[in-house]
């Protein structure tokens, strides 16, 4: 890694209501008895019919205030692009599908997904990789008019892009095992298709900060940290995943609705009608 964790604290992480904090804490406690209410039911097969993402759409859902949430679903883009199915789509006002019937979403309705993992181990990382890059190959389509509230270096990762965040249950690897091995898969390179976070609860949480730009940590002597940083939150990464959603997730605001770009700019229909 680029980084280890500095004694000094990071001046981006500073102290908020300790009644928001507790309340999280008492959240982490009842999804931790949720999923071990899972396993005593299912064992350890990891196929549990989606209850585990039902568990954190519910849990975002009473969080973030999203239009609507959906699971197992795919994404497609106005270029021709489509992902694999998605555990979880949080999704904003300009979504114009529920997927309830099958549909694809639109990736400007996206705010960010959720890919949701029981166990991380040495073989899921690969899977991170693919269905992250799979994700960040769509390309949100700007609109005259657009207004984005955020960092403007960060606009090619959580602008255009779609972020991707992996929630995980728990993990063989340890954080700073996870986060070698993504560091040495991306070699640095390749910025706008690498993972924007991942959360393992009760354990801690690795935030990209990829180049350093746009919103990044700084130290107590301003140095910046760069690529794949590990925080050992312990019982508080449920808190720190709320604060991230808030803080890294960018709003924006259309004046053109982005389904328009979907349509077909040329129409073969037979049209009647008068010319002056």
């Amino acid at each position: 890694m680029a980084t280890e964790i500095l004694p000094t604290l990071l001046t981006d992480m500073v102290k908020m209501n300790n009644n928001i904090e507790q309340y999280l804490i008492k959240q982490s406690q009842i999804l931790n008895h949720e999923f071990e209410k899972i396993k005593s039911i299912y064992g350890d097969s990891d196929v549990k019919g989606g209850q585990n993402e039902k568990i954190i759409a519910d849990f975002i859902k009473e969080n973030y205030n999203s239009n609507f949430n959906s699971i197992g679903v795919e994404i497609i883009d106005s270029f021709g692009n489509r992902t694999d199915e998605i555990d979880i789509c949080i999704n904003n006002q300009y979504q114009p599908f529920s997927a309830k019937y099958g549909q694809p979403l639109i990736a400007e309705g996206v705010d960010f997904v959720i890919q949701v993992k029981k166990t991380i181990t040495s073989q899921e990382i690969p899977r991170i990789v693919k269905n992250c890059e799979r994700l960040k190959m769509l390309k949100r389509k700007p609109s005259n008019g657009d207004k984005f509230y955020g960092e403007i270096e960060d606009a090619e990762y959580f602008l255009e892009r779609i972020p991707y965040i992996v929630v995980a249950v728990d993990s063989q690897l340890t954080l700073d095992t996870v986060a070698n091995n993504l560091a040495n898969n991306y070699k640095y390179i390749n910025f706008y298709s690498q993972p924007d976070a991942i959360f393992v609860l009760n354990r801690g949480f690795i935030i990209n900060f990829r180049e350093g730009k746009g919103r990044a940590w700084t130290t107590e002597d301003g140095k910046k940290l760069i690529g794949f940083c590990v925080v050992h939150s312990a019982d508080k990464t449920l808190f720190e995943l709320v604060r991230y959603i808030h803080s890294y997730i960018p709003k924006t605001e259309k004046l053109t609705h982005p389904l328009n770009n979907y349509y077909p700019t040329r129409i073969n229909y037979k049209i009647n009608g008068l010319i002056e």
